[in-house]
C-alpha cells in the first residue's frame, strides 16, 4: 500500500486507478481526496459485474466520500474487470495488488513499478478505452444504492420462502436491517457497515 500512497501523494495532473475491490482505509481515502483538492484528475474504475456481491456492496460504500469530493468513479460494464493498475503522469504500477486492506497487509502481492514513457502511453490508452465502455457513477446515484441493496435482499428472501434454500438463507444472514431506520451490512470477514437509511 505504501507505493500506492506515494504515487497518490506525488501525482500532479492525473491519477487513474483500476481495481476489482475498493475497500479503503482512512489514510488512503484522505490521500485521494487531498490529491483531488490539489487539482489532480482522480478517476477510479471498478467492476459493474462483481465476482462477489457482498464485496461489491462494500466497494460501493467507499464511493461516497470520493464522489462527494469530486473524484470520478466508473464501473466497467462489459464484464468483471480484474486489473490492478495505478497510473499517474510519471509512473504506473501493474500487478496483483487490490485497493484493499487484505492486499496491503495480509496477502503476498506483487506489482511492477514502471517509469517508461512508451509503456505509460499504452497504459493511458488502455484506461481511455476502458473509460469509454464504463458507466460513470454520480453522487446522487450512489445515495440511492441502499434501495438496490434492499431490493436484492427482498428478492433473496422471496427465493428462500419459495424454495427454502439454505444457502440463500445464509446469504441473507449477512445482511440485516436493524430497527430505527439504519441499514447494517455484516459480512463474514467481520466487516460491518452501518448507515442511516
Amino acid at each position: 500500500g505504501s507505493v500506492y500512497k506515494q504515487m497518490i501523494n506525488y501525482a500532479g495532473k492525473t491519477l487513474y486507478i483500476m481495481t476489482p475491490y475498493l475497500i479503503l482505509e482512512e489514510t488512503l481515502t484522505r490521500s485521494l481526496v487531498e490529491a483531488k483538492r490539489r487539482g489532480v484528475d482522480v478517476r477510479v474504475i471498478t467492476p459493474n459485474i462483481p465476482d462477489k456481491k457482498h464485496v461489491k456492496w462494500m466497494t460501493e460504500y467507499y464511493y461516497g466520500e470520493l464522489l462527494k469530493c469530486g473524484i470520478r468513479i466508473y464501473e466497467y460494464t462489459p464484464g468483471f474487470v480484474h486489473s490492478k493498475v495505478v497510473l499517474e503522469e510519471h509512473c504506473a504500477v501493474v500487478g496483483t495488488i487490490n485497493m484493499d486492506y487484505r492486499s496491503f497487509y495480509l496477502h503476498y502481492e506483487n506489482g511492477i513499478w514502471i517509469y517508461n514513457e512508451e509503456f505509460l502511453q499504452e497504459v493511458r490508452k488502455d484506461f481511455d478505452e476502458t473509460f469509454r465502455v464504463s458507466r460513470e457513477i454520480t453522487y446522487e446515484e450512489w445515495k440511492n444504492r441502499l434501495n438496490r441493496i434492499q431490493a436484492t435482499i427482498d428478492q433473496r428472501e422471496a427465493h428462500c420462502n419459495t424454495y427454502n434454500d439454505a444457502i440463500v438463507r445464509q446469504m441473507i444472514e449477512c445482511v440485516k436491517v436493524r430497527e430505527g431506520g439504519r441499514l447494517t451490512i455484516i459480512f463474514g470477514a467481520g466487516y460491518e457497515i452501518e448507515e442511516q437509511v
